[in-house]
């Protein structure tokens, strides 16, 4: 026997069908929008917080990188490594194998069979990008006054809108987005805008936090 709620329903127009679904929509679309966090002291401490219990983490990461030039966002995936303190990993996969370490003040890459070592404090480049991805993981980007900072919320996630003020950094970067799961604090998304319109989207999946990282992830390349 069909329920009450069929019986209404198939007696309702076309129109009017598409009227409902329209809201609904509508109200899904509306209920993600992101709002303006009421107690960001408050928020911006607990994730400092959660980052400073973080001995080890691992991720898989996806990667997409939009360009002018180009009709599609250029997509690649791999595995992010990360141990306290300052030791970063990223392995590029798929499409390609590329790696990046930065350890000690260095920074090594391996792009096919040619290795490239750089000293973080020859390279002003370098160094603020790895200052970026330490500030990410041990949340004291959400305090650093090279950046304004200001912090949203949405049901899920709250969103930290980070706009350099180093002129330095403003050469290339315009803003960076982080996106904190709201339950386990952790950064699940980061948006670059850079400089004439371009845009680099990483998504973090399939975390391992305080799980033992050998030594030799951040050395062997």
């Amino acid at each position: 026997m069909k329920s009450f709620h069929y019986l209404l329903y198939s007696k309702l127009t076309a129109m009017n069908k598409i009227i409902i679904i329209l809201f609904l929509l509508i109200h899904v679309a509306f209920a993600q929008e992101f709002s303006v966090v009421e107690n960001p002291e408050v928020v911006q401490n607990e994730i400092i917080s959660t980052s400073e219990s973080i001995q080890t983490l691992r991720a898989s990461f996806s990667q997409e990188k939009y360009m002018s030039i180009l009709d599609n966002p250029f997509v690649s995936e791999g595995n992010f490594f990360y141990k306290q303190t300052n030791k970063v990993r990223w392995e590029y996969l798929e499409p390609f194998i590329y790696t990046v370490i930065l350890r000690d003040g260095h920074v090594k890459i391996r792009d096919g069979e040619d290795v490239e070592n750089y000293n973080l404090g020859n390279n002003t480049i370098f160094r603020e990008i790895n200052d970026i991805i330490s500030g990410m993981m041990n949340g004291k980007m959400l305090e650093d006054k090279s950046f304004s900072t200001a912090l949203y919320e949405n049901t899920r996630e709250y969103k930290a809108v980070l706009i350099p003020q180093v002129p330095s950094m403003r050469k290339f970067i315009d803003e960076v987005h982080l996106y904190f799961d709201k339950n386990s604090k952790l950064v699940v998304k980061v948006e670059m805008m850079e400089k004439g319109g371009d845009k680099t989207v990483i998504i973090l999946t399939d975390y391992q936090v305080n799980t033992p990282i050998a030594e030799n992830v951040f050395t062997d390349i």
